[in-house]
């Protein structure tokens, strides 16, 4: 099958969605498709892509400019790349540039499915949403009533999407999850190496993730001034980029509560550390107001580190299902871009505070959970569920 994904910037600091299209386009050549990526901004695609054998091919477009009609962004560009391939995957709704594509997809009769990333949910749709109503009205309620399915990652996704694309149904598939580099259980040494870590004797919970109001790192902190209070002795480790006035912010937060002496802020951690510094850590806590599918769930467990979340993730039943995880109902007040602090943790201080005082059965709860991911998130056991869907969207459009 030849396959189009369209993703505008491929830059791994903007996020799973980066992540999320790489692997799902490397898995699907690996399995003997013929994938082709379009982008405006190639900066993070991998080096192999470039010379190897069963790997994605790139087009590398012109960004386009605002003072172009649409109807002339890429030019023949997007009619020549859709004339090409049997079926087109276009990722993140909100990209104007998707317009041409699906207007090629059109005039050519090739069928497209549209991810939108969990940009569909209620907490997504709610921000900025004057923009994103007009933004409905002029483009993109025809991108979702013109596609062949919207792809959705997860039950709780495709139940607070479904009312906005009534005309097109709903497909829940899991996004692809490279369990390649976790087939041996990663070690904390590499971590304890390269990074300043607290001490081991001392239980330590992880955030690793974007440092973003979404995410409420700043939830964690407050909890850790909980656990302080209840007289345990933990450490946290709050990993992630971000931007310097909200790193500057939760760190004057942290000292506010009086816990940056038992916080550490690793900033950016290379990708090749992040296995073991999951592994180095004893719980993995993300105390988030939405994700929709959330890799570092996934990524957590498959290194054998329990998970703690709110339901606020779309795939909270399958975090809780695996046997690692544990769910917290957090009551997050409404939070503002780039705001720290206000919400109860009172249930997310509870949770913790029972997992740590039994620290010792959190590498088994660990271990179930990976043996959930290595089983059931399989990449190529999920990459053959989506070349069946592109089969059913090639079948629907009439030629």
């Amino acid at each position: 099958m030849r396959i189009l994904h369209y993703l505008r910037y491929v830059r791994l600091e903007h996020g799973g969605i980066v992540r999320a299209v790489l692997d799902m386009a490397a898995w699907q050549a690996r399995i003997g498709h013929d994938v082709t990526l379009v982008t405006c901004d190639d900066v993070d695609i991998p080096r192999e892509w470039r010379t190897g054998d069963r790997v994605p091919r790139v087009e590398t477009l012109r960004e386009p400019g605002l003072s172009v009609p649409i109807d002339r962004w890429f030019g023949a560009e997007a009619d020549r790349l859709v004339k090409a391939h049997d079926v087109v995957h276009l990722h993140v709704l909100w990209d104007l540039a998707q317009v041409p594509f699906a207007r090629a997809c059109r005039r050519n009769r090739v069928p497209y499915v549209q991810s939108p990333h969990g940009m569909l949910a209620d907490w997504s749709r709610a921000q900025k949403k004057t923009k994103k109503d007009l933004y409905l009205a002029l483009f993109g309620q025809r991108l979702i009533d013109n596609a062949a399915f919207i792809v959705l990652t997860a039950q709780g996704e495709l139940d607070q999407s479904a009312k906005r694309h009534p005309k097109t149904p709903g497909a829940v598939l899991p996004l692809v999850f490279d369990t390649d580099p976790y087939r041996e259980c990663p070690t904390p040494e590499l971590a304890r190496r390269t990074l300043t870590l607290p001490d081991p004797d001392v239980p330590s919970i992880l955030y690793l993730s974007r440092l973003h109001y979404k995410k409420r790192p700043d939830l964690l902190l407050t909890a850790g001034r909980g656990l302080r209070d209840l007289g345990r002795d933990v450490r946290l480790v709050i990993a992630g980029p971000s931007d310097p006035t909200y790193d500057a912010q939760l760190k004057d937060y942290a000292k506010r509560l009086k816990v940056d002496d038992i916080t550490t802020f690793t900033g950016m951690v290379p990708a090749e550390a992040k296995p073991s510094l999951f592994n180095a850590c004893d719980l993995f806590c993300l105390p988030t107001s939405m994700e929709n599918f959330g890799f570092v769930y996934f990524e957590s467990l498959a290194c054998a580190t329990a998970v703690v979340t709110t339901k606020g993730t779309d795939t909270w039943p399958e975090i809780e299902a695996s046997g690692g995880g544990r769910i917290v109902d957090l009551i997050a007040s409404d939070v503002q871009e780039g705001s720290v602090g206000g919400g109860d943790v009172r249930a997310l201080v509870a949770a913790l505070d029972a997992l740590v005082q039994r620290r010792d059965s959190l590498k088994p709860m660990g271990h179930r959970g990976r043996e959930w991911v290595l089983r059931e998130l399989d990449p190529r056991r999920v990459t053959t569920r989506y070349i069946d869907l592109y089969e059913q969207a090639i079948a629907k459009t009439p030629r």
